[in-house]
């Protein structure tokens, strides 16, 4: 929060006011799996933005392309990886087990178990495969006071990971084969498919969809904040949507 002050000092506000269930992933009441955002769409839509203005046909093949080369290189990370997760699952659970090198254990009963770090400590549960830290059970991964716990227990870590971590998982993700459509001399089309006529569809044409995302306010400069303004109480530095008058904000 420290950082986001030096960006804007309503950030926080605006944060505190929604409710940090709304943004923070460890108070949230449902599983995000590391997610809190819409990046994974706005990548593919940085990918495949010069395609999306293809002819229907020369897109769908240039997606069909694009996917094949994702699904071979994947496919040849998965099958060089070495460890029994991914390279990506493999180094946070590494990072996990420096942090954990300096914790304390203080058993509790078979199943529970006291971690200190000088004066913070958290409950491990062995059992739930929970941790009062959260990152056990909301990563699905072992935490740091996980994977000293279960050292103690004699347990492998590894064992306590979800199994959409590891490299099989991910070489069954990729085991299915693109193929290629081939020239259009060669296909066999049905004759019934033949003489249907194709026809563009009837009414107005709609506008098509935003190529450039709107930049939210903590992604600009101070001149560009400066230059926002309030289509409710015609204010800068803010929308309708983040607009602070009850009366005015839309819902």
């Amino acid at each position: 929060m420290r950082e986001l002050d030096k960006v804007d000092n309503w950030i926080r506000i605006f944060l505190e006011k929604v409710g940090y269930d709304k943004w923070a992933r460890v108070l949230s009441p449902n599983n995000k799996y590391s997610n809190l955002t819409s990046d994974i769409a706005e990548s593919l839509n940085s990918v495949i933005i010069a395609i999306r203005e293809l002819p229907i046909c020369t897109m769908l093949e240039s997606l069909r392309a694009l996917i094949q080369k994702w699904s071979w290189r994947n496919t040849n990370i998965a099958n060089s990886t070495l460890t029994r997760l991914t390279n990506k699952f493999e180094d946070i659970l590494k990072d996990n087990y420096l942090y954990s090198i300096n914790l304390t254990v203080h058993p509790i009963n078979d199943v529970l178990f006291e971690v200190r770090n000088d004066d913070r400590k958290a409950i491990v549960d062995i059992g739930l495969r929970t941790c009062t830290c959260n990152r056990f059970q909301l990563d699905q991964l072992s935490c740091a006071h996980a994977i000293v716990v279960l050292q103690k227990a004699n347990h492998d870590p590894y064992d306590y990971c979800s199994p959409y971590f590891t490299k099989e998982a991910m070489i069954h993700a990729y085991e299915e084969t693109m193929f290629p459509v081939g020239h259009e001399d060669t296909w066999e089309v049905p004759e019934n498919i033949k003489s249907m006529a194709p026809y563009p569809p009837q009414g107005r044409v709609r506008v098509g969809r935003q190529k450039k995302r709107y930049k939210a306010s903590w992604e600009m400069n101070a001149k560009q904040r400066e230059q926002i303004k309030c289509g409710s109480c015609n204010q800068y530095r803010h929308n309708k949507r983040t607009c602070q008058n009850p009366s005015l904000r839309l819902a």
